[in-house]
């Protein structure tokens, strides 16, 4: 039975306060659960029903999956240099203790040509 007095938020507020404050509690619950932990960094890209493509960032400690960032790249260029920049800057975030304190020991990607050169570029910058 539908409850007619019930009033449900607008697609406007649920994508920009509901979402946000949602957003802002779990990754304080994140940084808290998390501190000092050494995780692995997996990266995967995938279209949405939309069609968006979607670039993804999550990391594994111990068994928990934690999203780290979802990136929208439909409009961007789907270069592996740019992929490798997007991977370069969630390293960044990640030792500059902005997640905190996460120290990545492994980073997982499938097995694409710009994953390829990812990896490659990866192990020139961080030896």
């Amino acid at each position: 039975m539908l409850r007619t007095q019930v009033v449900l938020p607008s697609r406007q507020l649920i994508g920009s306060t509901l979402l946000s404050t949602l957003e802002q509690e779990i990754n304080k619950r994140n940084m808290v659960e998390d501190s000092s932990q050494e995780a692995t960094l997996a990266v995967d890209g995938w279209k949405n029903i939309k069609k968006d493509v979607l670039v993804g960032f999550v990391i594994n400690d111990c068994g928990k999956v934690l999203t780290l960032e979802v990136n929208n790249m439909t409009r961007k260029p789907k270069t592996r240099q740019v992929l490798f920049e997007l991977i370069d800057n969630q390293l960044q975030t990640l030792l500059k203790g902005e997640r905190g304190g996460i120290k990545v020991v492994a980073i997982c990607t499938d097995d694409g040509d710009d994953c390829q050169l990812a990896h490659r570029l990866l192990k020139e910058k961080y030896p």
